[in-house]
C-alpha cells in the first residue's frame, strides 16, 4: 500500500545521485582526479569578486619541467603516471592549506588562495617543489620530476582573470628557463 507513495521519493533520490555524478564529471578531471580548467575558471572568478586589499588572493601556476622528454623517452602513459604523481605531491601540501587545487590542462596545474591562508607565496611555491622533488626520489624514477612555479598576487575585484594567469605565467616561464638552463 506504501508502494506508490514511496516512488517519488526513491526518484528523487535517483535523480539527485545522477545530478551529482554529473556534476562531478563535470568539474572533475578524469587523468588526476582533481578539479579541471571550468571549476578552475569559476572559483578565480569568486574570488576576484571577494578580492581588495585587505583580501588579496594568490594564483600559483605550476608547470612540469621536461614533461614532454618524460612523454618522448618512456612513453604517453609513463607520461600520465608522472602527472598522477604530480598531483599527488600537489595534494599533499595542499591538502594542509584552505587554497583549491586543480589540473589547468596538459602539464600544468593551479592553485588558488587567500593570502592569509597560504603566508608568503616563495615559501608556499618552495613547499610544491620540495614536496615534488622528495615523493620522486622516494618512488626512485627513471627520470627526473619536477615543477617549475609562478604566481601572482590579486588585490582588486576589478582585475581579469587573464591578466592574473598572464601575471603567474610570466614568472613560471622566466623560472622555468632557469631550470633548463641548469640542466
Amino acid at each position: 500500500p506504501n508502494t506508490p507513495a514511496m516512488a517519488p521519493s526513491i526518484l528523487s533520490a535517483l535523480l539527485l545521485f545522477f545530478v551529482n555524478v554529473q556534476e562531478m564529471q563535470i568539474y572533475s578531471d578524469a587523468l588526476t582526479g582533481l578539479n579541471n580548467r571550468r571549476r578552475s575558471d569559476q572559483v578565480l572568478e569568486e574570488f576576484i569578486e571577494k578580492a581588495g586589499p585587505a583580501c588579496g588572493f594568490y594564483i600559483f601556476m605550476i608547470d612540469v619541467n621536461r614533461f614532454k622528454n618524460i612523454n618522448d623517452r618512456f612513453g604517453h602513459i609513463e607520461g600520465d603516471r608522472a602527472l598522477q604523481k604530480i598531483a599527488s605531491s600537489l595534494t599533499q601540501v595542499t591538502g594542509k592549506y584552505a587554497v583549491f587545487l586543480s589540473r589547468w590542462g596538459g602539464d600544468e596545474f593551479m592553485i588558488i588562495g587567500s593570502e592569509s591562508a597560504i603566508g608568503p607565496a616563495e615559501d608556499f611555491a618552495e613547499l610544491l617543489r620540495q614536496q615534488v622533488r622528495t615523493d620522486a626520489e622516494k618512488q626512485r624514477l627513471p627520470y627526473e620530476l619536477s615543477i617549475s612555479v609562478g604566481y601572482t598576487l590579486c588585490t582588486s575585484s576589478s582585475a581579469s582573470p587573464a591578466d592574473l594567469t598572464d601575471g603567474a605565467d610570466s614568472m613560471l616561464y622566466k623560472e622555468k628557463l632557469l631550470a633548463h638552463q641548469t640542466r
